[in-house]
Parts: structure tokens; sequence; C-alpha cells
């Protein structure tokens, strides 16, 4: 029985996920973080100049951070990525198809709790003047989540931190400074003011402390990441830039980032953008403000990110490897590193091909959709580049649900979609495809499935089990060279948020996932059997030309961990990532052994320490590393690396140029 005909297509709009997702929120008007792009051709196009373009009703509905300064807001660019707190119903006319030319995405973020802005706040100058610091200064720079920013390892004295500017987004703003539209801007002096007046005999109440902030409110709802014991953003800075007091240490002053709770428990990586952005512009105007002793030199910045996605075109062209490449040389004058991770999914079985051979060739990938999954589960099916539209219409991607009912979707033009629906008539999905223009220049399905369970009644529910995907080259297609490339979307809950989100993931019969004496196999067999793979598991963020991208290792085995992803990168022929990346650029210690899982750093609290693994331990480890060597190096991070490891000939696909192992970090000896 089929769900869904070809008579129930869905609204023409700019970007179909923010399209599904604002539909699941229902009918409430409510506040949303977004990532525009602005789009402005040759003649450019500044932020006044959009702000000029909206009626009086969407500008009531639509707010600009103040974190865009006066001068900021009068520069055109001939593309621009803007992040804004808008209404639901602002967002709904952004993204029409017909509608504000200008805008050419529409990127969804979280919801915006009302407490958590300022709306009064109004944008300042940028300061004149530079704040001298010692010749040898190297800014570390964070974005993460849950940054315990009066820990004691990021202090210059008992009372006194080395952290000179922190963004504290989704908490209550200073609305006397009006210095952040969202959340709150701390400087180090107002750090070690409330350091100050929460210590006793000298003695620091961290909890005092961080409710004076905002990061714990005992009254919120939401989730308050540094409440816990351990969080992944203090583990993450602690490692990049963290030393002890009697270290005297004055030349690794801190920025860092604490982005909302809510975009770390939507693992998918879709609400992230926004607050990525506003944190990059508000780093980075920061790093500016400093100078180096005796010269007008700004000190060079080493930012890690320790984030992961699992979506994208895995080519260099997507939205957060865009922003990151327009950060990056944003300022020509200083030098910027930046380390991600390379992603933990090689063994989570969320990666496969479509082959599409002759016409009439049809080939499937079973996924699994797990039961008491509260959130959507969503797939990105992305066809080769270089196909033309009159090609593409002849893909036909079929869904069957696991009570059999099948929908065939194929696409009528270059931006459509349609709703799935169960045999009772009720929306459980939809099926989307959007080609993206340049310079990626590819076309992607994107099937997104309701949520397995939910305690809102008014939610529709999907189906859990088993939901085969399949494609077929239909009648006058030709023969297809390449494959499409499946993606399924990160969805688990992270350890210490709520349940919500379970993983999907696909099953083949061909598919081993254990050798012969018990351990997992990690790499994909030769020849290969099954339609699900281990290779290009990489990070969809971690794909972009600028950013060192960081692999785990295991020290006992020397070996790289079973969890860290493997390129090979997408290639694209016109992407702007030259010399084209293939693999992850170098690799760390992110485990001490297969029984001892992980490497030390900080917990929450002063004097406290705990083990995290993964590929987001690995990369500021590198940061750590890197910022001994950047300003002296010449070129990239990437070049360095390779420098720095003999510039071999060949890339391994799950560790790149190879392991740096001299990584000293002062509270362990390796």
């Amino acid at each position: 029985m089929a769900v869904q005909d070809v008579n129930d297509p869905l609204e023409d709009v700019k970007n179909h996920l923010t399209d599904f997702r604002l539909t699941l929120d229902g009918g409430t008007d409510q506040w949303w973080s977004a990532l525009l792009t602005l789009q402005g051709g040759s003649a450019g196009i500044s932020i006044d100049g959009f702000i000029e373009m909206i009626t009086p009703d969407m500008a009531q509905a639509l707010i600009v951070p103040v974190v865009y300064s006066v001068s900021d807001r009068a520069v055109a660019h001939n593309r621009f990525f803007l992040s804004v707190i808008a209404r639901k119903s602002a967002l709904d006319m952004l993204n029409r198809a017909d509608s504000y030319p200008v805008v050419t995405n529409v990127d969804l973020g979280t919801h915006v709790d009302k407490a958590h802005i300022d709306f009064d706040a109004e944008p300042q100058q940028s300061p004149i003047n530079r704040t001298e610091v010692a010749k040898d200064t190297v800014i570390m720079a964070v974005i993460d989540d849950g940054i315990a920013i009066a820990h004691n390892l990021f202090r210059a004295t008992q009372n006194s931190t080395r952290i000179i500017h922190a963004d504290l987004l989704a908490v209550v703003p200073d609305r006397v400074a009006g210095d952040a539209t969202y959340g709150r801007r701390m400087n180090k002096a107002e750090i070690d003011r409330l350091m100050a007046e929460c210590s006793v005999d000298g003695i620091l109440d961290e909890a005092a402390f961080y409710r004076a902030t905002g990061q714990i409110n005992y009254f919120s709802p939401s989730f308050d990441p540094i409440s816990q014991r351990r969080s992944h953003g203090t583990h993450v800075t602690a490692l990049a830039a963290g030393y002890p007091i009697d270290a005297a240490v004055q030349n690794r002053p801190i920025i860092c980032a604490a982005l909302p709770a809510a975009v770390t428990r939507d693992v998918t990586g879709q609400s992230l953008l926004p607050s990525l952005a506003l944190a990059l512009h508000s780093l980075s105007n920061v790093a500016q403000q400093y100078v180096l002793a005796g010269t007008t030199e700004m000190p060079p910045v080493v930012l890690n990110f320790s984030y992961g996605n699992s979506s994208g075109p895995h080519d260099g062209t997507d939205e957060t490897s865009a922003l990151l490449e327009w950060y990056a040389a944003r300022v020509p004058d200083q030098k910027l590193w930046m380390t991600l991770p390379s992603g933990n999914d090689n063994l989570k079985e969320g990666h496969g091909v479509l082959p599409l051979g002759d016409e009439d060739c049809v080939s499937s990938l079973t996924m699994v959709a797990l039961p008491d999954d509260r959130t959507a589960s969503h797939v990105e099916i992305w066809v080769p580049f270089g196909l033309d539209q009159d090609t593409i219409s002849r893909i036909q991607i079929s869904v069957t649900t696991p009570w059999g009912e099948t929908c065939d979707f194929a696409p009528p033009g270059a931006c459509c979609g349609q709703k799935l629906r169960d045999g009772s008539g009720r929306v459980i999905g939809r099926i989307s495809y959007a080609f993206k223009p340049e310079p990626t220049e590819r076309g992607v399905f994107t099937i997104s499935i309701a949520p397995t369970y939910s305690l809102d009644q008014n939610i529709q529910t999907a189906p859990a089990g088993r939901w085969d995907i399949t494609a077929t080259a239909l009648p006058g297609a030709g023969r297809f060279e390449g494959h499409l490339e499946v993606w399924i979307r990160r969805d688990e809950s992270q350890p210490g948020y709520n349940p919500g989100g379970r993983q999907s993931y696909f099953v083949d019969p061909q598919y081993h996932r254990f050798g012969a004496f018990g351990m997992p196999v990690v790499v994909d067999p030769v020849p290969e059997t099954s339609l699900i793979r281990r290779a290009g598991t990489i990070s969809g963020f971690a794909c972009g030309q600028s950013p060192v991208v960081v692999a785990s290792m295991t020290k006992k085995t020397g070996e790289p961990s079973s969890y860290s992803a493997s390129g090979p990168v997408t290639h694209t022929p016109n992407s702007p990532v030259t010399p084209s990346r293939t693999t992850p650029d170098t690799a760390a210690k992110g485990d001490d052994s297969l029984v001892l899982g992980g490497v030390i750093s900080a917990g929450t609290s002063s004097g406290s320490f705990v083990r995290m693994n993964g590929t987001s331990v690995a990369a500021p480890r590198l940061a750590r590393f890197a910022a001994d060597h950047i300003a002296a190096a010449d070129g990239s991070g990437r070049e360095f690396v390779f420098e720095y490891l003999g510039s071999p000939d060949h890339l391994d696909h799950r560790i790149g140029a190879g392991a740096i192992d001299e990584i000293k970090v002062p509270w362990r000896t390796s």
C-alpha cells in the first residue's frame, strides 16, 4: 500500500529541514535562534542593508544580537552568515522560497527562553585602543559546552583567572551591562570580582560563583552541564589550556564560549550553527583587541572546537565548514589555527552507499529505528557531483515502513518534497530533495522520520523497526557513474542529559562487526561485501581546508582507537578545499589502553580529575601542542603538522600523516 502519492507536495521552501522542525513545533510563535546565509552578489550585503529590507512586522519578530558591533553592521560582504533570534512567524517568512531573495538559506537553532534575551541591549562601537600582552602570548580559544570558568586550572592566582573573556549563552543576561542580546558576556575583571565576592577566607565557593554567573540555576527546568561531576567543556579546555596555579603561566590567556545545553543535547548538529556563528564572531572580535608588547602585531590564536556531526556532503562545502573557513580568513593579520576532532562514528553503522549502474538498477539499505526515540531521525542521501536535474529526476527513492507501506519519490524539481504518511493517512515524516548550489553543486535527498514515541499526544509518532530505503534508476536514466552516499544523522542522547534520542543504524547480514578473535573489525574488508561502510565516517564538520583534524590513538597499542572515524573525504571537483582533504591530518592520544579508555583531565570542580575518551579529547591535546609552535611556524596549522611529521607521501585513512605522541600536560607525564 502506498504511503504517499505525488499529489501531496510540500511547500516550496529554502530549507526543508528547518520547515520540518518548525512544523513539529506546532502553532506556537516561539523564539528561536537561527543562522541566515546572506548573499549580496557583486554589490555585497551588509547587516544594516538587510535590516532596512525587512518589514516593520518582521522587525518586531527578529533581533540581530549586539555582538555584531556598529562597525560590523556597516560592512558589506558578498556572502555572510548572520546569527539572529527570531520568532517562528518571522522564520517561516524568511524560509519561503519566494521571499527575501537576499536570504539564501535558513538554518534553525534551538528554542530561546525569553528570560535569556535582553531586548534593550544596543550595539556598541568596536574599541579603538588595544591591550598589550607579553610577546610570547598565544590566545587559547575554546568553543564547547559546560565550561567551569572558575576551575583552578584556569586561574593565574588563587583569586584571579586566566580567562580574559567568556561568552555564556543561554543564561540570564546582565541587563545592567547591556552588552549581550543572548546570554552573558564576562571579561577577566568581572570574573575576578565575582570570584572575590564568592570566596570565604580565600577559598572560592564554586557553587555560589556559578549561581552568580547563571551557569547553575536550580529553579530552571533546563539542564546545567556544570552541575555534574564532569563536563565536556571543562575537560576539553583543561587539556587545551589548563595549568596549575603554581606554574604561574601568563602567556596562555583563554577566551571561551559555552554553547547552550540544548545545542549539545541535539546531537544531530542541526541546532548548532546559529550558536556557533555567534560564538565565532564574539571570540574573533575579542582576539583582535590585543597586541604583542611593543608591536602592532596581534597575538596568534589556537581555537579548539570539539564537536562532530555525521551529516553533510563531506566535501568541505557544507555550511559549518564554510562558516569556519569564513572566520579563519576574517582577520588576515592575525594567525589562527583551528583543531577539530575527526569524529567517533567508525563503528556506528551509520554510513552506507547505494550503487546505481544501468537503468532499472535497484539497491537498498535497511535502517533500524529504535523504540522510545523521542527525537526525529534524519537520513541524508547525496547524489554524485555533476548530475543534471533531468538525470536526478530519474532517481527514485523509496521508503518502506516497518508496517510494509511504501512511499516512492522522484524529484520533479531542484527543491521539492512530499509528506510521508502511514496507512491511516497520518503524517509521520517527509522526503525532500534540494540541490545545493555552488560550491557544493550536488543534490541531497533527506528522509525525516517523526519520533517513535512522545509524551505529547499532539505529536504524531512513527513506527519503530526496520525501514527499507531503496534507490532505483528509472527508465531513461542512462548509466550512472559512482553511487549515492548515505549518512544517518547522529541522534543518541549525551551522558548526563535526559533520555531523548536513540541512534538509528543500518543492518546488513554481510556486515561483519567482529573478527575471528572477537575483536571489532575496524576497517572495511577487501573486497567489500556490505553496503555499510566504515570508510567515509569522518565528521561532516571536519572536511574543510583550514582546521587541523585530529583522530584518536590508543597509547598502549599504538593503534587508532576503534571508534575513531575514517576518511576518505568525498571528492568534489570544484571544492574550495585545496589541496583536497582526503583524511584526518594527524592523531593524538584519546585512550590510555584498551581497558583504560579515555584520558585524565579536569572534572567540573577544582581539584577533581575524570576520564573522558573520544576524538574530542584528542583534538585539544593537539591544540596545546600547536600553541607551542604557532608563533615560529610559517603557513597553516595543517602545513605545520605535515612538516613536523616528515611530509609523508601517503596519508592513512584513519590517522592522516601519523600520530603526535609527545604532548605533555602538567598533571600527567604524557
